[in-house]
Parts: structure tokens; sequence; C-alpha cells
């Protein structure tokens, strides 16, 4: 781009003044810095170019149909292996969790389902957080019941951990 400034003004000065070395100093330099340049870049253009200059046209795809996540309820097991008295407490409170949780898990699908419709990209990213919440209800809650029922005699370490589950889930 500078060179091409120089020319010009080489060429300009040069028709002014009607001085004929000025006016070929400006052509030479055009011819030495600009022509160069110039095919250069067309090589480099022609080579990176496959041929056309549109866009490519993308192919067009259908839109995918958003099914309505299925409602999920809670699963709470109808026969219980027999519990050690100590634990029996946190699984009342396990089993009261279990369906709070499934009336907030109901009420929030219900809300959603009120104000995004269904094929809206938004509702599918809100009912999928509430799906991902679910399953992480559902893996504390069965690894709180396993701790429970697995449990030979009363252990501070399992009524502990049972606890942590448990306030995990309350807040």
């Amino acid at each position: 781009m500078l060179s091409f400034v120089i020319f010009l003004l080489g060429f300009a000065f040069g028709l002014y003044s009607i001085n004929y070395m000025i006016l070929f100093g400006a052509i030479f330099v055009g011819v030495i810095f600009e022509v160069p340049v110039f095919a250069i870049g067309t090589v480099i253009h022609k080579l990176t170019n496959d041929g056309s200059d549109a866009k490519p046209e993308l192919p067009h795809r259908p839109k995918k149909e958003i099914k309505q996540a299925p409602k999920v309820e809670a699963e709470i097991p109808t026969t219980r292996p027999k519990v050690i008295p100590e634990y029996l407490d946190y699984q009342l409170q396990l089993d009261d969790l279990n369906k709070k949780f499934s009336a907030k898990e109901k009420s929030a699908r219900e809300l959603i389902a009120k104000r995004f419709e269904p094929p809206q990209l938004t509702y599918t990213r809100f009912i999928s957080g509430v799906d991902k919440s679910s399953q992480l209800f559902k893996k504390h809650r069965d690894s709180a019941y396993t701790m429970i029922n697995l449990a030979d005699e009363y252990s501070p370490r399992i009524a502990s951990e049972v606890e942590f589950l448990r306030k995990s889930q309350t807040r």
C-alpha cells in the first residue's frame, strides 16, 4: 500500500513538473514493487479458493420434534428389609423427604410447562435441569436407604453419613 502511495505521488509530481526522470522513476517503482505483490496475491488466492466466491449452502436439516419429558414418579419400595431401630427415624425422615421432593418436582414441571410451551428451547433446558436434580436426589436417596438397610448394627459413621445426605437434600 505504501509503495502504491509513493507511486501516485511520484507520478503526480512528475506530471506537474514535466520531469521525465521522476515520471520514469515512479513507473519503475510501481513495476518493481506493485506487480510482484499483485502476482503473488493472485496466485495465493487461486490456490486457496475453490472457484466459487459464494458461501457454500449448508444442508437443510428438518426440525426435530421435541418430546415432552416423561413425568417421573417417585419409587417407594413397598416391602422393606428389616431396619435396626436406631435407623428407623432416619428411614421415616427419608420417606417424608421423598414425598416432599416428589410434590415439589411435580409442581416445578407444571410451572415450567405453564410458562414455556414444550417445543421451546427454554422449556427443554429447564426440564433437563429438573431431570438432573431428580436423578441426583434419587442417587442420594438410594445410597442413604442402602446404608440404612445394609447396616447390621448401629454405627456413628453411618448415622453421620445418612444425616449429611438428609441435610443436603433439605437445602
